[in-house]
């Protein structure tokens, strides 16, 4: 760290948070590379439903994502921000694949990718666009509150690689012993500015918290 980044005490400023903010900007000369990455499969879907090109917040976090490094997505309504975590993490989960599936031998569902959203309607869109591009064996389940609990149990009793679903429900669904975070290794936060709020929605730090210590627990403290 630089001296002017120490205050008078010697002691470390707090960066703003604007300086935590990954600037995605996308490259040109990357848009073919990123296009090749996604699997045929996916690609296809993605031609039948009018999509031959990325939009620019699609292509300037696709490689990061891909990666599996963490990234803050700012973009407009109706940008493609959604696709933009979708088709990554897709496209990882086909062309990484393992023979190996340890979130299918757990004896509760224990999902591969969790993603979270504020609400019901939001949760419904976005496990529809998962659902859109997911291979047939790329199970996705979106669960929210509102629907009998048993309902969503009996969806998670298949196992699925994928959930979407609402803090309420996520924290039900754990409390009862249904869902667990301990093969969970991709966590998305729609709408994190709201999310992330502890006063309006506490069950988002604490699922957090949890997967947090999961991979600890998984990985002994290394990175996985």
């Amino acid at each position: 760290m630089d001296d002017d980044e120490e205050d008078e005490s010697g002691e470390e400023k707090e960066k703003p948070i604007e300086e935590a903010i990954t600037t995605l900007t996308p490259s040109p000369s990357s848009a073919s590379s990123v296009w090749k990455t996604i699997p045929e499969m996916i690609r296809d879907k993605m031609v039948n439903r009018g999509i031959t090109s990325l939009l620019p917040i699609q292509q300037a976090s696709f490689n990061k994502i891909y990666d599996g490094e963490d990234a803050i997505l700012q973009s407009p309504t109706g940008s493609g921000k959604t696709l933009a975590f979708v088709l990554p993490l897709l496209s990882a989960s086909l062309n990484k694949k393992s023979r190996k599936k340890p979130w299918q031998k757990k004896k509760v569902a224990s999902p591969r990718i969790l993603t979270i959203c504020p609400s019901r309607e939001l949760a419904r869109q976005v496990g529809k666009e998962y659902e859109k591009f997911a291979g047939p064996n790329k199970q996705v389940v979106t669960v929210f509150g509102g629907v009998p609990i048993e309902r969503h149990v009996a969806l998670l009793k298949y196992k699925p690689q994928i959930v979407v679903t609402t803090p309420g429900r996520l924290r039900e669904l754990v409390r009862e012993g249904h869902l667990d975070y301990s093969q969970v290794s991709t966590l998305v936060v729609d709408e994190a500015d709201v999310l992330l709020n502890e006063k309006d929605f506490p069950e988002v730090s604490s699922a957090i918290s949890d997967i947090e210590r999961a991979l600890e627990e998984r990985y002994g403290g290394d990175d996985p």
